[in-house]
Order: structure tokens, then C-alpha cells, then sequence
């Protein structure tokens, strides 16, 4: 969230307002870019709309057309949303949008897309692809020694290696569920692919693939932004919640069975519906 620019009130004349602006940001306790702020419109007490810097020409005065955007209760949140809740709000195909903070009785803030870069919904994102992995985890390990085969020569030597780093042992075939944990997220999902038919998962498994390598590394807000923008937020991580409940759930009934061996291979995780569409074909600039 960022927390609001100075009020201004509606008839005032831009060029005194932007300099009022300007002085706020430079002079706050902690200065900010004023430009990365958004200031509430009133009228006669009355809070009517929000503008900011980026729609200001000088020759005008708040008002004029293009000056003020409207508030609305669809941009209202309130301050104690939790963040995957907001998410499902999110209008589909939205490039840019901004959302106000209302805490008790007034508005504290707002949060738009660049918001999405930072700390605590990069921390939500990584959450929820660190629960896929734990699922993923615990199936292949209801069996282990198919899930095992199902990985790559080389992807078996590595964990081999990390496995006898962490132990000071050689592996052995009763370290291959030991084995499977010291895999890469990668390396799970592969072994999921090749041990699960996923159905329409398969496409959302790529992507969590690309969010995971991009929040567990450090790398450019760019690259990560460039990824935000190629898919629907609210479709997304709606779809990754329900995959980890399937998954949860199948844990739970292998967890429950009396069979010895869990025919792995044979299990097919279905979607409820079609999740193919969350990808966005052409982002918009």
C-alpha cells in the first residue's frame, strides 16, 4: 500500500497545486516521489473523486476533464482484506487499476500494480508455490520409487550429491524418499508430469515454475513485472489454490488407504473447470 498524496480541493488551479505537491513529498518525515502518489479530490468536505500528478497539465484547474477520476465501492477495500482475497477482486484484463485503503471511517491509501512487486505479495506468491511443492513432495513420496525412475540421470546425481552433503552418507535405496526431498521444485514438477495426468494444470504449472525461480532469486522488479503483466492476476492464483487443494486432497486419500504400493501412475487430477485461460495472450502496454 502507499499511503496517500495531500488533499486538493476541487476548483483549485493546477500549477499552485502541483508546487504544494512537489513541497509535501520533499519535506515528509521519510520524503517520497510524489509522483508515485495519488491526492483525494474534495468539494465543500466532501471527498468526490482522486487525481495525481501524471494528468496535470498546468493550464488547467481540478475539474477540467481528465482532472478527476471517480471513486467507486469497486475500489474500495478495507484494510484488514487478506491479500488472496483482494486478489479475487481484481477486475479480469486489467492493466492499470488503483484501489483505496479504508480504514474505520477513511481512506489510508492505495495500492495499484506496481504494488504487486513488492515484498509482501511476492512473499504471498512464493507461499503459495512452496505449499504446490509440499503437496507434489508428498505425493511422490506416497511413491517413491516410481516418482524416483520418473526423474532424469543428471537431476539424479544432483540430489544424490546434495543428500550426501547435508547426511555424510551414500545414498541407498531406502534413502529415495530422503532423496526426493533434496530435488529441485523443477524436478517436482517434472516428476509430476510424468507420474499425473494434469489436464489443464499443465500450463499453470509452467508459470508457477517461472514465479518460484523469480521469488526464491533475486532478480529484476522487470522481469518480474513483465510475468505479472502476462497473466490474470485473480485467475491465477485462484487456480493455483484450487491445484494445491487436489493435490491435498489426494494426500488424504492415499494417507487413508490400505493399499501397499499407490499405483501413481494411474492418477489423473481433473480440474473442476477449464483453468487454461488465465495465461493473457497480449498483454497490454
Amino acid at each position: 500500500m502507499e499511503p496517500l498524496g495531500p488533499d486538493v480541493e476541487f476548483g483549485d488551479e493546477v500549477k499552485e497545486i502541483f508546487s504544494d505537491i512537489m513541497i509535501a513529498g520533499a519535506e515528509a518525515s521519510i520524503p517520497y516521489d510524489p509522483m508515485n502518489r495519488v491526492s483525494l479530490v474534495r468539494r465543500d468536505g466532501d471527498t468526490i473523486g482522486y487525481t495525481s500528478l501524471d494528468v496535470m497539465d498546468s493550464g488547467l484547474v481540478i475539474g477540467d476533464e481528465g482532472t478527476i477520476f471517480p471513486l467507486t465501492p469497486t475500489n474500495l477495500i478495507t484494510a484488514n482484506t487478506v491479500l488472496l482475497d483482494f486478489l479475487e477482486r481484481i477486475m479480469p484484463d486489467e492493466s492499470f487499476f488503483i484501489y483505496f485503503v479504508i480504514e474505520a471511517d477513511r481512506i489510508i491509501g492505495s495500492i495499484d500494480l506496481s504494488d504487486f512487486s513488492k515484498m509482501p505479495f511476492r512473499l504471498c506468491l512464493l507461499a503459495l508455490a512452496l505449499d504446490l511443492e509440499e503437496q507434489i513432495l508428498e505425493l511422490t513420496k506416497n511413491d517413491a520409487k516410481n516418482a524416483w525412475n520418473a526423474l532424469a540421470s543428471k537431476r539424479k546425481e544432483i540430489a544424490k550429491s546434495l543428500y550426501t552433503k547435508k547426511t555424510g552418507r551414500i545414498p541407498t535405496e531406502s534413502s529415495i524418499p530422503e532423496l526426493l526431498e533434496n530435488t529441485s521444485f523443477s524436478d517436482k514438477c517434472n516428476i509430476l508430469r510424468k507420474c499425473v495426468s494434469l489436464g489443464s494444470f499443465e500450463t499453470l504449472l509452467d508459470t508457477t515454475i517461472e514465479f518460484r525461480n523469480l521469488l526464491a532469486h533475486p532478480t529484476s522488479e522487470y522481469d518480474f513485472f513483465n510475468l505479472l503483466r502476462s497473466i490474470d492476476l485473480r485467475k491465477y492464483t485462484a487456480y493455483l489454490r484450487q491445484m494445491n487443494h487436489e493435490l491435498r486432497r489426494l494426500n488424504y486419500t492415499f494417507e487413508k488407504s490400505n493399499k501397499i504400493r499407490l499405483e501413481l501412475y494411474k492418477i489423473s487430477l481433473k480440474p473442476h473447470i477449464d483453468i487454461s485461460d488465465f495465461k493473457i495472450s497480449n498483454p497490454k502496454n
